[in-house]
């Protein structure tokens, strides 16, 4: 499975979308988190303490991981967010002062972001970051659409997905890289890179990553 990693507004799903167009072999797998929002009454870009924040994140991983589960029975398949993302939005809410002198919650983050990692090496087999670039248009139901934001959260995600993912099995498009034929064609080069590389690290390491 390839993961199209990155924050809001950035082209994410819209690439996924005319990847599978043109590449009826894939099979893509939206996450809508969004709807996770909608069915807890509340929206992408409301404030809230860290406690609350953190279950919202982890029931993101709940419907992420449905969402993978879901592909399992297909060959190639490609989605819109990776584990990553949601744990960028978590990392994001933390200040000096979040987590501090409160075991039970500091606990409770470091559960999050193992999950995180776990359920990336489970499902996710090579991730692409999809950078900011395009216009930022805002939208009911999303995150806020600000630019300072977003950037902060595009660094979180280049850093994890560059520190988890073996050479090969990563790709960063370009921030310059708006146009969707280009993303498409930076894509397509990945795609062919990361399954020759998927097959070479599971060769070495007898399969373990799947």
């Amino acid at each position: 499975m390839i993961g199209l990693a990155g924050a809001h507004r950035t082209g994410k799903t819209t690439l996924a979308r005319a990847w599978c167009d043109a590449h009826p072999v894939y099979t893509f797998l939206p996450t809508d988190l969004s709807s996770v929002f909608r069915d807890c009454g509340i929206t992408p870009k409301e404030n809230m303490p860290f406690k609350e924040r953190l279950e919202i994140q982890n029931l993101l991983l709940d419907k992420c991981e449905r969402v993978y589960e879901s592909g399992n029975n297909s060959i190639l398949t490609i989605t819109d967010r990776t584990p990553f993302d949601v744990l960028a939005y978590t990392l994001a809410e933390v200040t000096r002062t979040t987590l501090h002198g409160e075991k039970a919650l500091t606990d409770a983050y470091y559960d999050h972001v193992f999950r995180a990692e776990d359920l990336s090496e489970r499902y996710i087999s090579s991730a692409v970051v999809v950078q900011p670039g395009i216009e930022i248009v805002e939208e009911e139901g999303k995150a806020p659409g600000c630019e300072v934001y977003i950037d902060h959260l595009n660094i979180l995600i280049v850093n994890m997905i560059s520190n988890f993912y073996p050479e090969g099995l990563k790709g960063i498009i370009p921030r310059n890289v708006t146009e969707l034929a280009t993303r498409a064609s930076f894509l397509e080069h990945f795609s062919k890179r990361s399954v020759e590389a998927h097959l070479h690290e599971a060769e070495i390491h007898g399969g373990a990553r799947q």
